[in-house]
């Protein structure tokens, strides 16, 4: 269930060389956040949720904190758009919200069943949004609020992170198996099985490789374009 997933918090902060376990450095030692993710913004900012605390915090790179959003319950995931704006879930409310300028939120889309990533598309009124749940990929209209399901089925079991590739394809990340996924004109093709028994989370695209996390394992996976 998806409890066990937001009880394990995570930095994805490493640019990984080389596919040898890396070193990882700690960012911040405030014990009394929870962070379930981090985003960072090519303006500089990084912004990361706390699913206990129901935040939204600024981090900076010294390791200093601020908290930009309180009462949220149960955030998870979010992402930048080509505005600079900031979208993040709730698998509580099941509610996405927008992260605005003066840090009060705007609800942009309701009704959802557990949304847990969200990832700007090349459309800038679109947003997708991973539904655990309901085991889909749902595209959202930001100008009208209205969300349709876009993938569904296709071996996706509590569909989690979610990413683009160095092509342009979307990758989508299982967290009730360890199964990697890549779209193509809409068809869902298994990319890679992770060697791990238990969870993934989320994903991130550097270079032409994908990192996914495994929770269980406590590790970093590096999977590159032929599924290696």
């Amino acid at each position: 269930m998806l409890h066990s997933k937001v009880m394990v918090f995570f930095f994805t902060i490493g640019f990984f060389q080389t596919s040898q376990a890396q070193t990882v450095s700690t960012l911040t030692t405030d014990t009394t956040k929870a962070f379930e993710s981090i985003h960072w913004h090519d303006d500089g900012r990084i912004y990361s949720v706390d699913y206990v605390n129901g935040r939204v915090y600024g981090v900076e790179t010294n390791g200093n904190v601020t908290t930009l959003v309180t009462g949220i319950s149960g955030p998870v995931g979010g992402g930048f758009d080509t505005n600079g704006n900031f979208y993040f879930c709730s698998v509580v409310t099941n509610n996405v919200y927008r992260l605005n300028p003066d840090t009060t939120t705007t609800i942009v889309a309701s009704g959802l069943n557990q949304p847990i990533s969200v990832l700007t598309s090349d459309h800038p009124d679109t947003l997708l949004i991973t539904e655990y749940e309901n085991n889909r990929v749902s595209k959202l209209s930001l100008s009208s609020g209205q969300h349709v399901n876009w993938l569904v089925d296709g071996g996706l079991n509590g569909p989690d992170g979610i990413v683009y590739n160095h092509q342009n394809e979307l990758m989508v990340a299982n967290f009730n198996n360890p199964k990697l996924f890549k779209v193509v004109n809409g068809t869902i093709d298994l990319l890679a099985t992770l060697p791990v028994n238990g969870f993934m989370g989320y994903c991130n695209a550097i270079g032409t490789e994908i990192y996914v996390t495994a929770l269980d394992a406590k590790q970093v996976y590096k999977v590159e374009e032929t599924g290696q």
